[in-house]
């Protein structure tokens, strides 16, 4: 699988979400196949959409990584570094030769960081379920195109950051899919994320249980809705806390819409770093 097939696709949290210059994010299932990313100029070393590094070495403490325009770049792990996996969180020392990684903070053209995050980035497949067996998920993605997906006991399944099973995988749900690839081009699954109704922008006002969360382009805006059952997690699935949103935030919100499609009841909330291109907003209807 290549590792630029979801250029321009954006990994927070366990939720791929488009940044296609329109405006308008897509649940999964406008394609499939590739290496997950995480996008945006607070991760990894290639800047908005294509951020990730391939780790060369792993000494101590040290890890040795180049980007895509083969620049070497040392991370430095201390006892504070945060490392996930799949939406779950692992030792860093689990971090192998070969392997893809983003780093919360590193910028286009660094070539040393001590890290406060990293992540492996994992094969995925995005898109469309069309069928379900206890075994095989069958995708349709860009080109209608089809690919396998495996699942086993030790698949874990999330719907809006909680906990979710097989039985909430139907057909026409869209889901992304991390995993291990296999020879034949397929993926064994190490988690299956069905997509849900998500907002992402700039916070620029607070309400008692709500946030206005601005527009991509800055003229349209959403109100999110919290209540006291509403997860906050940092970008690699930590637990985060609400009073880290102020006025200016980055959030992206997954939930309910109303009818309106304006007003999102969040389920659960990730935190994002800034985004050096400004304000961006996200708002993906719902699966059919």
């Amino acid at each position: 699988m290549g590792i630029s097939a979801l250029a321009g696709l954006l990994l927070v949290g366990g939720v791929v979400m488009s940044q296609d210059g329109a405006g308008s994010a897509r649940a999964a299932g406008s394609g499939h196949g590739g290496t997950g990313q995480l996008g945006g100029s607070g991760w990894g070393g290639g800047g908005r959409g294509g951020a990730m590094l391939t780790v060369t070495g792993v000494s101590g403490n040290t890890i040795t990584a180049t980007t895509r325009q083969n620049q070497t770049v040392t991370i430095t792990v201390t006892g504070s570094t945060k490392c996930g996996e799949a939406g779950q969180t692992v030792a860093c020392n689990t971090i192998q030769t070969g392997e893809h990684i983003a780093v919360q903070g590193l910028k286009p053209g660094q070539t040393s960081i001590t890290a406060t995050s990293i992540q492996i980035v994992l094969p995925t497949d995005f898109g469309t379920v069309v069928t379900v067996t206890p075994s095989t998920i069958t995708l349709k993605g860009r080109n209608n195109s089809t690919q396998t997906v495996i699942v086993n006991g030790s698949t874990r399944y999330q719907k809006g950051g909680q906990p979710a099973s097989l039985t909430d995988v139907t057909p026409g749900t869209n889901v992304v899919a991390q995993g291990t690839s296999n020879s034949d081009g397929s993926i064994t699954a190490l988690l299956i994320n069905i997509q849900v109704p998500t907002v992402m922008g700039k916070v620029t006002a607070m309400g008692t249980d709500s946030y206005t969360v601005a527009g991509f382009r800055g003229n349209t805006s959403f109100t999110v809705l919290t209540t006291g059952s509403t997860v906050y997690v940092n970008p690699n699935g930590s637990p985060a806390q609400q009073s880290a949103i102020t006025d200016g935030t980055m959030i992206s919100a997954q939930g309910t819409f109303s009818a309106d499609g304006k007003t999102l009841t969040a389920t659960r909330i990730v935190i994002l770093p800034a985004f050096s291109g400004g304000p961006r907003s996200h708002h993906a209807p719902a699966p059919a």
